[in-house]
């Protein structure tokens, strides 16, 4: 819901990017792919990776690159661009909060340096000033798209898992088909 019905997403993760992340955002992917009836959207997403001991960006690139790899495989044709922006610049890397048991004055720099730089994003919107009847229309249209997609959706861990539960579900729709046939042949037979 939260990449539908926003312009700017945060993903506050402790360590390295994950294959949970990962998972997170094939469904997201997916389920996107739906919203794209509703006009405006496109949320840019910001990762920040807390606790980095080594804060290079170039060491975190693997990963954030493995991430983008990844949706552009399950998103097939589709392309990401369209659904949210995600790009190398909108990784943050942020030391522990903590050195010794004692606040760390690093951390509190890079979070002001954070914080202003989501700020700027957040001020060059381009749906800013939206009103409050289009974010509970949009709302309202998003929670329609999920009770078609069905809850299976969100009970699924990956967007695989998802399309290997449809798979199964119409291949025994298909044979339940089949037998009542047979079954009604035999019938009037």
């Amino acid at each position: 819901m939260c990449f539908g019905l926003s312009d700017l997403v945060l993903i506050n993760q402790k360590g390295e990017l994950s294959k949970h992340i990962q998972d997170l955002f094939s469904i997201s992917l997916y389920a996107m792919d739906y919203f794209k009836q509703l006009k405006g959207l496109l949320p840019t997403i910001f990762f920040i990776l807390r606790d980095q001991v080594d804060r290079l960006m170039k060491n975190q690139e693997d990963a954030f690159d493995a991430l983008e790899i990844e949706l552009i495989t399950i998103s097939k044709e589709k392309k990401i661009k369209q659904v949210f922006q995600m790009d190398k610049n909108c990784f943050f890397l942020l030391p522990s909060a903590f050195e010794n048991d004692l606040p760390s004055k690093l951390f509190g720099e890079e979070i002001l340096k954070l914080r202003e730089n989501i700020w700027s994003h957040a001020v060059n919107l381009k749906n800013k000033g939206k009103k409050l009847i289009d974010f509970y229309i949009q709302a309202c249209t998003l929670w329609e798209i999920f009770n078609r997609l069905g809850y299976k959706l969100l009970s699924c861990e990956n967007i695989r898992e998802y399309e290997t539960k449809l798979n199964l579900e119409e291949k025994i729709k298909i044979l339940a088909k089949c037998k009542l046939e047979r079954l009604s042949n035999d019938l009037r037979a």
